[in-house]
């Protein structure tokens, strides 16, 4: 066996691959130990069984997640998801790790008395975790992927005007000053406040060019 009892009274497991030990870890319980034993076997053949999801439950995973979680990301992350992942009610921390459902997480979620934002970064808490337990072997699918937000706003892809749409609003504009704003801000990409600031001089060709009649009728609108 090889999970030993220490004069501490905690328990060690011991994974080895041939000879040599690759992973060790000290628990309290016996129970534990023999858990993630297992679970570590499985994680290094990159196979699943479902005996150890079945075995495992939510609280007992969601315990070593956040172990193995500190020093691989930040430290806010990790307080982040312990704040979320400890406040799971009892129906689901005491469920096989396992067995947990999409239609469970969706419920849940959906149940929180939070704001939409809030909810999103729960949901984030848990797909981490679940993808872990994916990882170590407890389960083979993330029943918190495609969990949808009711309240969310959809995201909308940005849009660009093209030419035709620029003169369409210009023709709108009656005074000819104010359609060479309109035309010069679509066509150089100048924000209003980058528009009111630029002087002639700061166009190449001076006025010389073209431009520096339509600045200088501009600037007197402005």
């Amino acid at each position: 066996m090889s999970v030993d009892k220490l004069p501490s009274g905690r328990f060690r497991a011991r994974v080895k691959r041939g000879r040599h030990v690759v992973s060790t870890k000290t628990f309290d319980r016996k129970k534990d130990a023999l858990a993630w034993e297992a679970a570590e076997r499985v994680r290094l053949a990159g196979g699943f069984d479902p005996r150890l999801g079945k075995s495992t439950t939510v609280a007992a995973a969601v315990a070593e997640f956040l172990s193995d979680r500190e020093g691989r990301v930040a430290a806010s992350t990790v307080a982040t998801d312990r704040r979320f992942l400890n406040a799971l009610p009892v129906s689901v921390s005491r469920s096989p790790v396992g067995e947990l459902t999409h239609a469970e997480v969706e419920r849940y979620v959906h149940r929180l008395r939070v704001s939409a934002g809030t909810k999103r970064r729960a949901l984030i808490s848990l797909s981490a975790f679940f993808g872990w337990a994916v990882r170590r072997g407890f389960r083979i699918d993330n029943p918190a992927k495609g969990v949808k937000i009711a309240g969310e706003a959809p995201n909308h892809a940005a849009t660009m005007a093209t030419w035709d749409d620029v003169e369409m609003i210009a023709a709108q504009i009656n005074d000819p000053g104010y359609r060479l704003y309109v035309r010069v801000m679509a066509y150089t990409g100048l924000r209003p406040g980058e528009m009111r600031a630029v002087r002639v001089g700061d166009v190449s060709g001076g006025d010389s060019g073209c431009f520096g009649p339509i600045l200088r009728g501009i600037r007197r609108r402005t």
